[in-house]
């Protein structure tokens, strides 16, 4: 199991690098991208170690998101609402 504290980390470590995915014009198209830079952060804080996430979305929209240990990440809420919560989580 993942702790809450290293997936924020990995949060935060992707915004400092993209910036732009708390925009709505520098979200726009960039879910896939922030969702696997997400995933790959959390595996590299937890030494490399595979842990239990996936990309998820809507093919309808479409739009994608992060999918870890049972909760959702999505680092591009902005791009659909310039005021969601970012990133949005539920």
């Amino acid at each position: 199991m993942v702790s809450v504290g290293l997936i924020n980390l990995a949060i935060q470590n992707v915004l400092l690098r993209h910036p732009e995915y708390l925009t709505k014009t520098g979200g726009k198209g960039e879910c896939v991208n922030a969702s696997n830079a997400l995933l790959f952060e959390c595996d590299r804080l937890n030494n490399d170690e595979p842990i239990n996430g996936c990309m998820v979305g809507d093919s309808k929209i479409p739009h994608y998101w992060a999918l870890i240990e049972g909760v959702n990440y999505d680092l591009t809420a902005r791009q659909f609402d310039e005021k969601a919560d970012c990133p949005k989580i539920w």
